[in-house]
C-alpha cells in the first residue's frame, strides 16, 4: 500500500460551485489514480521494482499531494466567502478526521510497522484547522506563516523529535516508517498557500476563464463528478486496485519456478523475524528473487555454488533491495 500518495480530499465549498475547481481536482485524483496503481504493480512484480522506489516517481507524488493541499485551501477561502458556519465547518472537518483515524486503523492492521500515522488525510485535517483562522485576514499574513513552515524543517531539526510522539511534526533527524508520510512541517504551509492564492484571486476578480467554464465533454463531467466526491473516490479507490490486480495476478501470472515458493518462504521468514514489516519483506525478497535471475545467479544461489565474486555480486543485490524495500511510498 503504498501506499504511498497521493488527496484533497478533500475539502469541497458551498454552493455555487466552480466547475473548474472541481475539474482540477479530478485532474489531481487521475494522477493519484496512475501513481497508486504504479505502486500497486511494483508491489506484485508485474513492473520493474525499481520504479515506484525513484526518486522521479517520489516527486511526482510530491506533486500530487501539493496540488490537493492547496485546494483544500482554496476551497476553504470559496466556502466561507458568503458567509461561515462553524457547524458545516465542524462537520466537514469530522469526516475528514474520520476517514483519517480509518486509514490509521486499517493499515496498522495491514501493515503494523509502517502504518499511516499522518498522511495527507491527517495533514488536511491539520491544515483546515490552522487556516481557518486567516480566512478574514489578509492574504500576505498566510502567505508569511506558510512561508515559515516551509522552511522550519531546515532549521529546526533535533533527536527530541526523533520520539514516535513527535514524528507527526516532521522536524526529526530521519523518516520514520510510514506508506505515507505528509508530516505538519512543511506539507501544511500547501493549504495556507492555496487559501492566499484564492483570497489574492478573488481580492482582483476570479478569471474569467475559472469562472465561466463548464464541463461539455464526458470526460471532464467524470473529472467534475470526481473532484466533487473527492474524498469518497480517495478511500475506495485503492482497495480497488489492490483487489482486482491479485485476481488477476493469481488467474494469469504463469506457473512460478516450483523452487521459488519454499525459497520465498524462508526468506520471508526470516526477514519478518528479524522484526521487518511483513510488506517490506515480501518486496525485499520479490526483489532479490528477480535481481538473482536478472544477474544468472539464481541457480547459484539456490545450489549455494557460487564464486567470491558472485558472492559479492549477490551482497550488492541484497543491499539494493533492502534499500528499495525499506523505502516508504509515501513521502
Amino acid at each position: 500500500m503504498n501506499n504511498r500518495a497521493p488527496v484533497s480530499v478533500l475539502y469541497e465549498a458551498e454552493p455555487p460551485r466552480i466547475p473548474a475547481l472541481d475539474a482540477l481536482r479530478g485532474l489531481a485524483l487521475a494522477a493519484m489514480f496512475a501513481y497508486h496503481l504504479t505502486w500497486d504493480l511494483g508491489y506484485f512484480g508485474l513492473i520493474d521494482r525499481a520504479i515506484p522506489t525513484s526518486r522521479e516517481f517520489h516527486l511526482f507524488g510530491h506533486g500530487i499531494a501539493v496540488a490537493f493541499l492547496a485546494l483544500v485551501g482554496a476551497g476553504l477561502v470559496l466556502a466561507a466567502r458568503r458567509s461561515f458556519s462553524w457547524t458545516r465547518w465542524g462537520q466537514r472537518l469530522g469526516v475528514i478526521a474520520a476517514a483519517a483515524a480509518l486509514i490509521t486503523a486499517a493499515t496498522y492492521y495491514a501493515f503494523p510497522n509502517s502504518f499511516i500515522f499522518f498522511g495527507i488525510l491527517h495533514c488536511i485535517a491539520a491544515g483546515t484547522i490552522v487556516a481557518t483562522p486567516f480566512l478574514r485576514k489578509p492574504a500576505w499574513m498566510a502567505a508569511v506563516l506558510a512561508a515559515l513552515i516551509l522552511v522550519t524543517p531546515f532549521f529546526v531539526q533535533a533527536p527530541f523529535f526523533d520520539q514516535p510522539v513527535w514524528w507527526w511534526t516532521g522536524l526529526g533527524t530521519y523518516d520514520p516508517p510510514s506508506n505515507d508520510w505528509r508530516p505538519f512541517f512543511p506539507w501544511v504551509a500547501f493549504t495556507l498557500f492555496g487559501l492566499a492564492a484564492m483570497q489574492a484571486s478573488l481580492a482582483h476578480g476570479l478569471p474569467h476563464w475559472l469562472t465561466q467554464w463548464r464541463a461539455g465533454h464526458p470526460l471532464s463531467r467524470l473529472l467534475v463528478f470526481g473532484g466533487r466526491h473527492s474524498l469518497a473516490v480517495y478511500l475506495i479507490h485503492q482497495p480497488v486496485f489492490l483487489a482486482v490486480l491479485f485476481v488477476g495476478v493469481q488467474l494469469l501470472a504463469p506457473a512460478r519456478d516450483p523452487e521459488e515458493t519454499p525459497f520465498r518462504q524462508q526468506c520471508e521468514a526470516q526477514c519478518v523475524a528479524s522484526g521487518a514489516d511483513a510488506l517490506m519483506c515480501s518486496r525485499f525478497c520479490g526483489c532479490v528473487i528477480s535481481e538473482t535471475r536478472s544477474a544468472d545467479l539464481w541457480r547459484k544461489v539456490l545450489t549455494n555454488a557460487m564464486t567470491p565474486m558472485e558472492r559479492e555480486r549477490l551482497d550488492a543485490i541484497t543491499r539494493q533491495c533492502s534499500r528499495s524495500a525499506a523505502e516508504p511510498a509515501g513521502r
